[in-house]
């Protein structure tokens, strides 16, 4: 089983702009790799197909042997990215920050809330 396995990935925006075509990778435990490409190239848009960020059009993504399509919330709990660019506003509260990440991986806005008050408990 492969740590990333990725079969005839395609990826068409609303705009008719064919971002992947067909896009086929094996990542094994253990391995390293870098996704290099010039501007436009579709380097973000893979990345952001298998965090669940973007829909894809159609293929296949298993991470740790998930299947993306049933298992995308899971498979968020399993993927650590770091992004280029900040991306939160800089001028936001830490707790709104932690909100909004928090709720990028699938945590309810209750369990988001207690927990932040909890933290804020812990060290005040």
């Amino acid at each position: 089983m492969s740590a990333l396995y990725v079969s005839n990935l395609k990826k068409v925006y609303d705009n008719g702009f064919l971002a992947l075509n067909d896009i086929n990778l094996s990542i094994e435990y253990g391995d390293f790799y870098a996704i290099l490409g010039k501007n436009g190239a579709g380097k973000s848009t893979i990345i952001n197909i298998i965090v669940s960020l973007i829909k894809k059009t159609s293929g296949k993504v298993f991470v740790s042997g998930f299947n993306l399509d049933y298992k995308s919330i899971f498979i968020k709990s399993l993927i650590g990215v770091v992004p280029q660019d900040v991306n939160f506003n800089q001028f936001e509260s830490v707790s709104d920050v932690v909100f909004n990440q928090a709720g990028f991986y699938g945590f309810s806005r209750s369990f988001i809330f207690a927990s932040l008050r909890n933290i804020i408990l812990i060290i005040t």
